[in-house]
């Protein structure tokens, strides 16, 4: 049976220090530019797969080009995961699946509204004062 070896670790010198904390200021940069541009409702159709959300901000110039591309796409990913928590979280503080279950008798109707309410793109939509379309099957 082998056993892990836990070996003693040095603190990090100067210049690995301050590596570190640039990475982490790029990446929270980042987030920080990816989550403002979601919030806009107008654009929570990208929420519905996080890969249309980076390929919205890479053709956007949302992307800074002296940073490694895979650590902005951890972070594009992480702000449409962000967003997602968010939305649902209002979501469930407000009890609107409840109200939802309440406010519609018609089975029908039903089944539409929490269709409206699984596609973020319908509830972009519905923010904004539209109403969304029948077609989503």
């Amino acid at each position: 049976m082998k056993r892990t070896v836990r070996l003693a670790t040095l603190p990090l010198n100067r210049g690995k220090y301050d590596e570190l904390c640039s990475v982490v200021g790029h990446y929270s940069d980042a987030k920080r530019v990816f989550v403002a541009h979601l919030r806009q409702a107008s654009l929570w159709g990208l929420l519905d797969r996080s890969k249309s959300f980076r390929d919205y901000a890479k053709t956007h110039g949302l992307y800074p080009t002296s940073i490694n591309v895979h650590l902005i796409d951890q972070a594009a990913f992480d702000a449409v995961d962000t967003c997602i928590r968010h939305i649902e979280s209002c979501f469930a503080r407000a009890n609107i699946k409840a109200k939802t279950w309440r406010r519609f008798t018609d089975e029908n109707e039903r089944h539409y509204a929490y269709a409206c309410l699984a596609r973020y793109s319908a509830i972009g939509q519905i923010m904004g004062g539209g109403v969304c379309q029948r077609s989503l099957r």
